[in-house]
């Protein structure tokens, strides 16, 4: 929440532009997966698209865990021998995993409908929202802080 950023942070100069960047579509989820894998040598033969389909709402450092506790599980399994795994792994990791998105849903919606408001979208980005609206300059003028100037294109 801009809000609670000090006015250090928020005076004129400082954050002209601010992005809002949502959880990753199914698409981002995959390739989160994949450059995780390719990180720890991990050869994955599977279909990434179950583990994408449960990872809905996950965010890249939670995708990360799965990855890193799937390898660990994977090593262990196997006495050191390999930290390879399939997909079992993967969804078993999956499932010991609460995301942000459900442990704080209220919270990531709030953020969300402030990142509408106020923000450019980093995530999925269309034309319809990615102007920074004037509702900025009229918040911040109500907390008598500069306000950010809108970015023209």
């Amino acid at each position: 929440d801009y809000s609670a950023l000090p006015p250090e942070l928020t005076r004129a100069g400082r954050l002209d532009v601010i992005y809002f960047v949502d959880m990753p579509n199914a698409v981002e989820r995959e390739a989160i997966f994949r450059i995780h894998m390719n990180k720890r040598d991990i050869t994955f033969t599977d279909d990434l698209a179950e583990a994408v389909r449960a990872t809905q709402g996950f965010n890249s450092a939670e995708i990360e865990q799965v990855v890193k506790d799937a390898h660990i599980m994977a090593v262990e399994d196997s006495n050191g021998t390999t930290g390879d795994f399939g997909m079992d792994a993967l969804l078993v990791a999956v499932s010991k995993t609460n995301p942000l998105s459900v442990t704080s849903s209220a919270k990531v919606e709030r953020m969300r409908e402030w990142g509408k408001m106020y923000a450019r979208n980093a995530s999925h980005v269309d034309d319809s929202s990615t102007e920074v609206t004037t509702g900025v300059a009229a918040h911040l003028q109500r907390r008598a802080r500069p306000a950010i100037r809108p970015v023209s294109r």
